[in-house]
C-alpha cells in the first residue's frame, strides 16, 4: 500500500501545461515525494486532454483517470476536485491523500505530508480577504450563516489570512488538501456540497463555494486538523508581499509547494517573470517551464 497518493485535475485547454509544471517539479524537486503515485483525474466528459499530454503523463508515470464523475454541475468546473478527491478517497489504497490545484509547484519535500501524527486534515488559510473571507460585519458573513443553518457549524474559530494577514473565520485555501484515507473526509466534503446545492443552489454556487465547502465540512467534523505552516501553499504572485509573520518568506529557496493562481492572467504585455520570481535556480526553472508548456507566453 502506498503511504501518499497525489489526485489533481487536468483538462483540455490551461490545465494540461499547469499539471505538466507541477508534475515535472515533483519528479525532480520532490526528495521522497518524488516518486509519489500520480492520479490525473478529467471528472467531465468533452474536456478531454491531447494526446501529448497522455504521452506525457505515461512518460513520468501518471494515472489518467478518465470518468465522467461532474455529471450535475458541469458549469461549476470547481467541483472537479470535489468529485476526483471523493472518488479517490473511495478506490484507492493509500494511508493519506493529497490534493493539490495544477497550478502549483513542489521545489522542496513536502515532510509535512508523511509527519501528520495524529491530525487528519491539513491546509493553509486563504491568501487574502477578499470574496467570501469575512468577519461579523462583512456583507459575506450572511453567506456563512446560511452554511451554518445547513450543515450545523459553528462559526467561532478563525484564522489570519497568508497575504494581507487579516482575521476572518475560519476559511482555507483548496489549492492544498491533505487526508487521512480512513477518515471519509473527502466523501464527507462530497455530501455537504450535494446537501448545500439541493438546498439552494442559486445561493451557494458562489465561484469559491466548494472553498467554504471544505472548510465547513472540517468545523462541522470532529477531525483533528492541523494549519499547514511556512512554505506550504505559498503564494507565488505575492511574493515580497506577504504580511503573515506565519508565512513570509526571505527567498523562494524556503517555498516547500508555491501555487501562483492568477499570476499568468494578468498584466500579459508586462514581463511578470523577473526579479526575486526568477532568482536562483527555482527561479530559472519556473520561467523555462512555464514557457515550454505554454502556461506563460512572454
Amino acid at each position: 500500500m502506498d503511504s501518499i497518493s497525489l489526485i489533481i485535475n487536468t483538462e483540455r485547454g490551461t490545465l494540461e501545461g499547469q499539471s505538466k509544471m507541477l508534475i515535472e517539479s515533483i519528479r525532480q524537486f520532490g526528495g521522497r515525494f518524488k516518486d509519489v503515485p500520480i492520479y490525473s483525474y478529467q471528472p467531465r466528459k468533452d474536456f478531454r486532454v491531447s494526446t501529448a499530454t497522455l504521452s506525457f503523463f505515461e512518460k513520468h508515470q501518471v494515472n489518467y483517470i478518465d470518468i465522467p464523475l461532474n455529471i450535475n454541475h458541469i458549469d461549476y468546473p470547481l467541483a472537479n476536485k470535489i468529485y476526483a478527491s471523493a472518488h479517490a478517497e473511495k478506490h484507492l489504497n493509500s494511508e493519506t491523500i493529497v490534493f493539490m490545484d495544477s497550478d502549483t509547484v513542489v521545489w522542496q519535500e513536502p515532510t509535512a505530508f508523511y509527519e501528520l501524527g495524529n491530525h487528519d486534515v491539513a491546509m493553509t488559510p486563504v491568501f487574502l480577504k477578499l470574496g467570501l473571507a469575512a468577519s461579523e460585519t462583512d456583507e459575506a458573513y450572511h453567506y456563512w450563516q446560511k452554511i451554518q443553518e445547513v450543515l450545523k457549524i459553528p462559526l467561532n474559530q478563525y484564522v489570519n489570512t497568508i497575504v494581507d494577514n487579516q482575521r476572518v473565520l475560519a476559511y482555507y485555501n483548496g489549492g492544498l488538501t491533505v487526508s487521512k484515507r480512513r477518515t471519509g473526509f473527502f466523501q464527507s466534503v462530497h455530501n455537504n456540497f450535494e446537501r448545500l446545492l439541493q438546498e439552494d443552489s442559486s445561493f451557494f454556487k458562489h465561484v469559491f463555494m466548494e472553498q467554504v465547502n471544505l472548510s465547513a465540512t472540517i468545523l462541522s467534523s470532529n477531525l483533528n486538523f492541523l494549519q499547514l505552516g511556512k512554505g506550504y501553499n505559498y503564494p507565488l504572485k505575492d511574493h515580497g508581499n506577504v504580511k503573515n509573520p506565519m508565512y513570509r518568506l526571505e527567498t523562494l529557496d524556503e517555498v516547500i509547494t508555491g501555487h501562483y493562481t492568477v499570476l499568468f492572467k494578468r498584466g500579459r504585455d508586462k514581463n511578470l517573470l523577473k526579479g526575486e520570481l526568477v532568482a536562483g535556480e527555482k527561479g530559472e526553472w519556473f520561467r523555462r517551464k512555464a514557457i515550454e508548456h505554454g502556461v506563460y507566453k512572454p
